[in-house]
């Protein structure tokens, strides 16, 4: 998939059995497995609402990481003043752990959709607790 992080991911079918081959770095492996196998799992265990709820969210902080292809970045959602910001950890990298503490959504950045900046609206999928 052309996704940062998790791009060393594979998904397939091998004797009618589902196979999730997932990256090496522990932040790669949980990114891929939250965005692409939770939805999977949902469906595969009867739920009707399998797919992540998506949500038009403020980021709290500005983000520079530049990406060929799409960008998800992990983070909690906080309120300030009335309004819901996703706010990330200023460190991330494919193999840090600690993005993910706490993850309430993750934003779906799109090619071509860098720098971001404080306030600017992304697309997000929240995930259920």
């Amino acid at each position: 998939l052309k996704m940062k992080p998790g791009m060393a991911y594979l998904a397939s079918v091998y004797n009618g059995k589902l196979i999730m081959s997932l990256s090496g770095n522990p932040g790669s492996a949980s990114i891929s497995l939250l965005v692409t196998g939770l939805p999977v799992f949902y469906k595969l265990s009867g739920r009707m609402d399998y797919q992540l709820k998506k949500v038009s969210i403020g980021m709290k902080e500005g983000f520079n990481k530049h990406s060929r292809g799409g960008r998800y970045i992990p983070g909690r959602l906080v309120t300030e003043n009335g309004s819901t910001y996703l706010s990330v950890t200023s460190k991330q990298s494919n193999g840090m752990l600690h993005p993910l503490s706490g993850c309430e959504a993750i934003a779906v950045i799109k090619p071509g959709q860098l720098p971001i900046e404080p306030g600017t609206i992304v697309e997000a999928l929240v995930l259920d607790k």
